[in-house]
């Protein structure tokens, strides 16, 4: 049973997220990189193939407070868009978030740092000198996701069939309640009967 619930969730829930953030992940990084080279070609700055190291880049350096707030209109943008079209129950979403987090951060690490390419860092780079920024932008992704969440993910009732359980509840148990009171003609008599007939809960 458990099993089940859990490919359900997994069907249901996790693989549309992850195409959410695979999408989401290419739309913050070409942004923030080409917002990052079009101020230093903007301002004449120096780039990270001058000066040696992309840390010390002076355009990446001026572009980062920006680039962490790219990174937060992204991601709530594109959980937004996922929690608008799918249905999770407020257990899922930090859930959700988390796997996001753990996905870019293991994107970084292969395409940043592993890969070497003219924009990528050494490890002490990316975690150590790109402090607080990468921290505060790992940080965003949680941020991102899970503000949309707060706002759109609803409180009540979530779990398939839930609400169709409850109703079922309360229209058999008002189906009792009436039984009784009709059953009860001997003691109250046919009048006090044809009253609890008539009553509002039980005509309906």
């Amino acid at each position: 049973m458990a099993s089940n619930a859990s490919n359900a969730f997994l069907r249901r829930d996790v693989l549309p997220a992850m195409g959410y953030f695979v999408v989401a992940y290419i739309v913050v990084n070409i942004l923030a990189t080409a917002f990052g080279f079009a101020v230093s070609l903007a301002l004449g700055l120096s780039t990270n193939a001058q000066v040696g190291s992309r840390v010390s880049d002076p355009g990446f350096q001026l572009t980062e407070p920006y680039i962490l707030g790219i990174n937060v209109l992204c991601w709530a943008a594109f959980a937004a868009l996922y929690y608008r079209k799918h249905q999770v129950s407020p257990a899922e979403a930090p859930s959700l978030a988390l796997l996001w987090l753990i996905s870019a951060m293991a994107f970084d690490l292969v395409l940043f740092v592993l890969i070497e390419t003219p924009i990528s860092l050494t490890p002490h780079e990316f975690y150590i000198e790109y402090q607080p920024w990468i921290g505060l932008t790992y940080l965003s992704i949680l941020a991102g996701h899970l503000t949309p969440a707060m706002l759109l993910v609803p409180r009540g009732l979530k779990e398939p069939g839930a609400s169709l359980v409850v109703g079922q509840l309360g229209y058999h148990l008002r189906n009792s309640i009436c039984a009784n009171r009709r059953g009860d003609s001997g003691a109250w008599g046919s009048e006090q009967s044809r009253k609890s007939a008539k009553d509002s809960t039980c005509s309906r």
